[in-house]
């Protein structure tokens, strides 16, 4: 996992990334510890953010850990806002670094199995309020069923104009995984259990006071937008600032 490395001389190109706007893509790695070595992976997690944090790596990376869902065993180390350009720049750098030594020595041993993904964030139809207090993000990874991904950009669009229109209180975002099976990540932040209550009045009212047709209409395009779908796993994970790149 070499993209999670850092030397002593910043990335070339820190001063133009950080001049520039947030970009859309997303950098995640799935951790599986080895069973029985979860507090070893821990520790190395940790020693190894400190690492890059001190060598000025330049980049952010956030810890997660499930909390409900189907697989508990795993971790996600995760950087977000990224451009393209900031991909290369990395990985000329990791090769540069030693930096696959050093993650080995600090993590490699602990490590059973190793997912990596890349992620672009739709802007067009996530409605994010960016906040340091939450806590718990609920990710649903939904793989779109084949020919219905017009249909699906249709209806989520109708989804997202109520939802800013309408002023609906919750924030969301949308993720298309680039690598393995594509997947549409859609996620819910809160600050606890309690904020991922539904709100009252749901939001099929906020949908039904958008659309012609009201609330027969709204019912009509929340099916047709779960039927866009083959398949939905569902996972709560808490964010572990203790893991992550220290401040």
């Amino acid at each position: 996992m070499t993209a999670l490395a850092a030397t002593g001389v910043p990335p070339a190109t820190a001063a133009e990334t950080e001049a520039a706007a947030p970009g859309t893509m997303t950098n995640s790695w799935y951790f599986w510890p080895v069973p029985g070595r979860e507090a070893d992976f821990e520790a190395g997690v940790k020693a190894h953010a400190a690492w890059r944090k001190a060598a000025n790596e330049g980049w952010t990376w956030r810890v997660y850990q499930p909390v409900v869902g189907k697989d508990m065993d795993h971790y996600v180390i995760r950087a977000i806002q990224l451009h393209w350009a900031d991909l290369d720049a990395n990985a000329a750098w990791e090769q540069a670094s030693g930096a696959l030594a050093k993650y080995m020595e600090q993590m490699g041993g602990s490590v059973a199995r190793v997912e990596h993904f890349l992620g672009e964030w739709d802007t067009k139809h996530s409605k994010w309020e960016q906040r340091d207090d939450y806590l718990y993000f609920g990710v649903s990874k939904m793989k779109v069923r084949p020919g219905a991904y017009g249909d699906l950009l249709q209806e989520l669009a109708k989804v997202h104009k109520a939802a800013t229109e309408r002023n609906w209180p919750k924030s969301y975002g949308i993720e298309w995984r680039i690598g393995g099976s594509s997947a549409m990540l859609l996620i819910f932040p809160a600050t606890s259990f309690a904020d991922m209550a539904e709100p009252d009045p749901p939001f099929i009212k906020y949908l039904a006071d958008s659309l012609p047709g009201g609330m027969e209409a709204a019912a009509a395009t929340m099916k047709a937008l779960g039927g866009s779908f083959e398949s939905d796993n569902y996972t709560i994970y808490r964010y572990r600032p203790d893991l992550s790149t220290p401040e």
